[in-house]
Protein backbone atom coordinates (compact mmCIF):
# COMPACT_ATOMS: atom_id res chain seq x y z
CA UNK A 1 0.00 0.00 0.00
CA UNK A 2 1.15 3.32 -0.77
CA UNK A 3 0.55 6.15 1.17
CA UNK A 4 0.85 9.76 -0.31
CA UNK A 5 -0.15 11.59 2.72
CA UNK A 6 2.87 10.34 4.65
CA UNK A 7 5.65 12.19 2.75
CA UNK A 8 6.44 15.42 4.23
CA UNK A 9 6.85 18.51 1.53
CA UNK A 10 9.88 21.17 1.85
CA UNK A 11 9.13 23.13 -1.10
CA UNK A 12 5.60 23.88 -0.20
CA UNK A 13 5.86 27.77 -1.83
CA UNK A 14 6.55 26.42 -5.38
CA UNK A 15 5.16 27.89 -8.42
CA UNK A 16 5.97 26.19 -12.04
CA UNK A 17 7.06 28.98 -14.00
CA UNK A 18 5.49 29.90 -17.19
CA UNK A 19 5.52 27.56 -20.18
CA UNK A 20 7.36 30.31 -22.29
CA UNK A 21 10.31 30.41 -20.14
CA UNK A 22 11.19 26.24 -19.85
CA UNK A 23 14.51 25.30 -20.89
CA UNK A 24 13.69 21.65 -20.65
CA UNK A 25 16.79 18.88 -20.00
CA UNK A 26 15.18 15.27 -21.46
CA UNK A 27 16.78 12.16 -19.28
CA UNK A 28 16.37 8.73 -18.54
CA UNK A 29 16.25 8.17 -14.91
CA UNK A 30 18.55 4.69 -15.49
CA UNK A 31 20.78 5.90 -18.35
CA UNK A 32 21.33 9.22 -16.72
CA UNK A 33 23.72 8.23 -13.83
CA UNK A 34 24.64 4.42 -14.96
CA UNK A 35 28.06 3.76 -14.71
CA UNK A 36 28.85 7.49 -13.25
CA UNK A 37 31.86 6.72 -10.74
CA UNK A 38 30.77 10.03 -9.05
CA UNK A 39 27.59 8.37 -8.28
CA UNK A 40 27.86 5.35 -5.26
CA UNK A 41 26.65 2.43 -7.15
CA UNK A 42 23.63 1.82 -5.29
CA UNK A 43 22.43 5.32 -6.22
CA UNK A 44 23.47 4.59 -9.78
CA UNK A 45 20.19 4.16 -12.54
CA UNK A 46 18.03 5.30 -9.50
CA UNK A 47 15.84 8.18 -8.41
CA UNK A 48 18.41 8.83 -5.74
CA UNK A 49 21.14 9.11 -8.25
CA UNK A 50 19.64 12.13 -9.61
CA UNK A 51 18.56 13.56 -6.51
CA UNK A 52 22.47 13.82 -5.82
CA UNK A 53 23.19 15.49 -9.08
CA UNK A 54 20.41 18.14 -8.21
CA UNK A 55 22.12 19.18 -4.79
CA UNK A 56 25.02 19.33 -6.44
CA UNK A 57 24.16 21.62 -8.90
CA UNK A 58 24.63 19.72 -12.17
CA UNK A 59 21.20 21.14 -13.52
CA UNK A 60 22.08 24.70 -11.87
CA UNK A 61 25.78 25.12 -13.84
CA UNK A 62 23.47 24.47 -16.74
CA UNK A 63 21.33 26.89 -16.70
CA UNK A 64 18.17 24.55 -16.99
CA UNK A 65 15.12 25.02 -14.79
CA UNK A 66 12.78 21.92 -15.98
CA UNK A 67 13.66 18.08 -16.10
CA UNK A 68 11.84 15.84 -18.07
CA UNK A 69 11.58 12.27 -17.33
CA UNK A 70 11.34 9.68 -19.72
CA UNK A 71 9.06 7.33 -18.65
CA UNK A 72 8.83 6.40 -14.96
CA UNK A 73 5.36 3.86 -14.72
CA UNK A 74 5.77 0.53 -14.09
CA UNK A 75 7.40 -1.51 -17.18
CA UNK A 76 8.01 -5.25 -17.00
CA UNK A 77 11.16 -5.07 -18.62
CA UNK A 78 14.21 -4.32 -16.17
CA UNK A 79 15.01 -1.18 -16.34
CA UNK A 80 18.43 -0.94 -18.40
CA UNK A 81 21.16 0.03 -21.14
CA UNK A 82 18.85 -1.32 -23.24
CA UNK A 83 15.18 -0.29 -22.16
CA UNK A 84 14.11 3.10 -22.37
CA UNK A 85 10.23 2.51 -20.54
CA UNK A 86 8.06 2.86 -23.08
CA UNK A 87 6.33 -0.59 -22.35
CA UNK A 88 4.35 0.49 -19.63
CA UNK A 89 1.70 -1.86 -17.94
CA UNK A 90 0.93 0.32 -14.86
CA UNK A 91 0.43 3.94 -15.41
CA UNK A 92 -0.58 4.92 -11.35
CA UNK A 93 2.48 2.56 -10.71
CA UNK A 94 6.12 4.37 -9.91
CA UNK A 95 8.65 2.02 -11.99
CA UNK A 96 10.36 -0.40 -9.11
CA UNK A 97 13.72 -0.10 -10.81
CA UNK A 98 14.13 3.27 -10.07
CA UNK A 99 13.00 3.31 -6.40
CA UNK A 100 9.57 3.84 -3.94
CA UNK A 101 7.16 5.87 -4.64
CA UNK A 102 7.90 8.55 -1.58
CA UNK A 103 11.50 8.46 -3.54
CA UNK A 104 9.85 9.86 -6.32
CA UNK A 105 8.14 12.46 -4.42
CA UNK A 106 11.70 13.35 -2.63
CA UNK A 107 13.18 14.01 -6.51
CA UNK A 108 10.19 16.38 -7.28
CA UNK A 109 10.65 18.45 -3.66
CA UNK A 110 14.34 18.89 -4.00
CA UNK A 111 14.13 19.66 -7.74
CA UNK A 112 11.32 22.36 -6.65
CA UNK A 113 13.57 23.42 -3.82
CA UNK A 114 16.39 24.17 -5.91
CA UNK A 115 14.16 25.64 -8.98
CA UNK A 116 13.75 22.84 -11.13
CA UNK A 117 10.27 21.96 -12.45
CA UNK A 118 9.30 18.39 -13.58
CA UNK A 119 7.82 16.85 -16.46
CA UNK A 120 6.56 13.03 -17.17
CA UNK A 121 6.57 11.57 -20.16
CA UNK A 122 3.37 9.47 -20.79
CA UNK A 123 3.05 6.94 -22.90
CA UNK A 124 -0.99 6.90 -23.50
CA UNK A 125 -1.24 5.01 -26.50
CA UNK A 126 0.28 1.48 -26.12
CA UNK A 127 0.98 -0.92 -23.60
CA UNK A 128 3.12 -4.44 -23.16
CA UNK A 129 2.27 -7.33 -25.25
CA UNK A 130 4.25 -9.39 -22.21
CA UNK A 131 2.39 -8.31 -19.14
CA UNK A 132 -0.63 -5.66 -18.29
CA UNK A 133 -3.02 -6.25 -15.71
CA UNK A 134 -5.84 -4.21 -17.85
CA UNK A 135 -5.84 -7.11 -20.30
CA UNK A 136 -8.60 -8.94 -20.24
CA UNK A 137 -9.63 -7.39 -17.24
CA UNK A 138 -13.36 -6.28 -18.53
CA UNK A 139 -14.16 -8.82 -21.01
CA UNK A 140 -16.10 -7.35 -24.25
CA UNK A 141 -15.50 -10.21 -26.71
CA UNK A 142 -12.48 -7.78 -28.32
CA UNK A 143 -8.51 -9.02 -28.13
CA UNK A 144 -7.44 -7.35 -24.82
CA UNK A 145 -11.02 -6.29 -23.65
CA UNK A 146 -12.36 -3.10 -22.88
CA UNK A 147 -9.46 -1.01 -22.65
CA UNK A 148 -7.85 -1.87 -25.43
CA UNK A 149 -8.20 -1.19 -29.34
CA UNK A 150 -5.88 -3.00 -32.19
CA UNK A 151 -2.42 -2.89 -31.95
CA UNK A 152 0.48 -0.65 -32.75
CA UNK A 153 4.06 -0.97 -34.04
CA UNK A 154 5.21 -0.94 -30.54
CA UNK A 155 2.50 -2.62 -28.29
CA UNK A 156 -1.43 -2.72 -27.36
CA UNK A 157 -3.13 0.35 -28.82
CA UNK A 158 -4.83 2.09 -25.32
CA UNK A 159 -8.83 2.72 -26.80
CA UNK A 160 -8.13 6.45 -26.30
CA UNK A 161 -11.40 6.86 -28.41
CA UNK A 162 -13.93 5.23 -25.66
CA UNK A 163 -14.59 8.25 -22.65
CA UNK A 164 -14.45 5.94 -20.14
CA UNK A 165 -10.45 5.17 -21.16
CA UNK A 166 -9.98 8.84 -21.26
CA UNK A 167 -11.47 9.39 -17.83
CA UNK A 168 -9.13 6.75 -16.41
CA UNK A 169 -5.92 8.40 -18.29
CA UNK A 170 -7.48 11.22 -17.18
CA UNK A 171 -7.43 10.32 -13.41
CA UNK A 172 -3.92 9.14 -14.06
CA UNK A 173 -3.01 12.62 -14.78
CA UNK A 174 -4.63 13.95 -11.40
CA UNK A 175 -3.00 11.26 -9.36
CA UNK A 176 0.28 12.56 -10.31
CA UNK A 177 -0.38 16.12 -10.11
CA UNK A 178 -2.12 15.83 -6.78
CA UNK A 179 0.12 12.48 -4.95
CA UNK A 180 3.63 13.84 -6.61
CA UNK A 181 3.43 17.17 -7.95
CA UNK A 182 4.81 17.21 -11.10
CA UNK A 183 4.38 20.38 -13.16
CA UNK A 184 3.04 18.63 -16.44
CA UNK A 185 3.49 15.94 -19.29
CA UNK A 186 4.69 14.93 -22.07
CA UNK A 187 2.82 12.22 -24.25
CA UNK A 188 3.82 10.21 -26.52
CA UNK A 189 3.24 9.73 -30.71
CA UNK A 190 0.25 12.36 -30.02
CA UNK A 191 0.68 12.83 -34.04
CA UNK A 192 -0.05 9.41 -34.88
CA UNK A 193 -3.85 7.73 -35.20
CA UNK A 194 -2.67 5.79 -32.15
CA UNK A 195 -4.25 8.07 -29.97
CA UNK A 196 -7.62 9.67 -30.14
CA UNK A 197 -7.07 13.64 -30.93
CA UNK A 198 -10.73 14.19 -28.79
CA UNK A 199 -9.19 12.84 -26.30
CA UNK A 200 -6.08 14.81 -26.14
CA UNK A 201 -8.26 17.98 -26.43
CA UNK A 202 -10.44 16.68 -23.31
CA UNK A 203 -7.47 16.00 -21.39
Amino acid sequence: MVDPSRFHWQATDWRTPDLASLIIYELNVYGFTEGDPDIPLEEQGKFAGIIRRIRAGYFERLGVNALELMPTSEAPSLQGPTTLGYDPCGFAAIERDFGTPDQFRELVDVAHQHGLAVLLDLVFNHTSNSFNPLWEIIDTGTPGGFYFSGSTPWGNRIATEREEVQNYLIDICKLLLTEYRVDGFRFDATHSGWMDHRFLQRL
